[in-house]
Order: structure tokens, then sequence, then C-alpha cells
């Protein structure tokens, strides 16, 4: 995500409905800042990231973005892998949603908790 480029904005802003966008981060801290613009600007609904880096030694504060509720599952340290993988969804507040942490796969851990 070095050289995002938003180059239609506009069609995404036009769009009804939920609007809702997938990035294979590889590390929320390193691109935040990239982030939390594609927000501002895009008023993605959702947007889901993979390969988030997190871990629970990050609390959810130092990740949070602006009108967005931050849910994430990150990958447990007995997992095997010594970095990488998580998950984590930024759902606009004006959403309703719930997320079932029940779902998810036994090397990972809902909300951050190892």
């Amino acid at each position: 995500m070095d050289n995002l480029e938003i180059n239609r904005v506009s069609d995404i802003n036009s769009l009804k409905g939920i609007k809702m966008g997938s990035l294979n981060i590889r590390s929320v801290f390193k691109n935040l800042d990239e982030l939390t613009l594609l927000l501002s600007q895009s008023r993605l609904d959702i947007l889901l990231l993979q390969e988030t880096f997190l871990n629970s030694s990050v609390p959810d504060h130092y990740i949070e973005i602006d009108n967005y509720i931050l849910h994430r599952c990150d990958r447990m340290k007995d997992s095997g892998k010594s970095s990488g993988g998580g998950l984590c969804a930024f759902v606009h507040k004006r959403l309703n949603i719930k997320i079932n942490g029940a779902s998810a796969h036994p090397t990972m851990r809902p909300n951050g908790s190892n």
C-alpha cells in the first residue's frame, strides 16, 4: 500500500447502498495514515483488512479511526507463526453491526485477546 492511489473516489461516493472495500494491508501501523485518508475520502461503510500484523500487545486505541468502530481478530501467539496474519474491519458508526467471534478460525482470537 506504499503508493495508494484513489482514482475513483467520486465513483465510490456516488454509489447507493452499503459501500465495502477489502485490502491486504500488510501492517495496519505502517499504513494507518493512508487508511485514515482512504476512509475519509471514500466514505466506505465497511473496510475489511487482511494481514494486519496486529497482536494482543497493540491496544485498539492505537489504531482507531474517527467515525469507525474497529473489530479485530488477531493471530494467536500459539498459532505456530511468528509474524503476520490478523484480520480487522472498520465499520462506520452509523451501521448497527455485531461481529460474531464464535466463527473465528482456531488460530485466531477475536478482539486481539491472546
